[in-house]
């Protein structure tokens, strides 16, 4: 994943925070949180939705993007 990566790439694992959240639509509460913090340089959002038989999926997926684009 995305810390895999990161590790593979040069990247130091004392450089590296992994913030954990309920579900995807929080990200961008922890997002807002994280920039105000003043405490990185960079942060990566990775989220997973599961697609199921109602529209939740298109909900959650779409509300969640607009919120991380309205904070960054």
């Amino acid at each position: 994943g995305a810390k895999d990566a990161f590790l593979r790439h040069g990247g130091k694992e004392e450089n590296l925070s992994l913030i954990l959240v309920p579900g995807a639509f929080e990200l961008p509460y922890a997002l807002k949180k994280a920039i105000e913090s003043k405490k990185f340089d960079a942060i990566c959002c990775v989220g997973a939705v599961i697609r199921g038989s109602t529209p939740h999926f298109d909900y959650v997926s779409a509300e969640t993007t607009k919120g991380i684009a309205n904070v960054s």
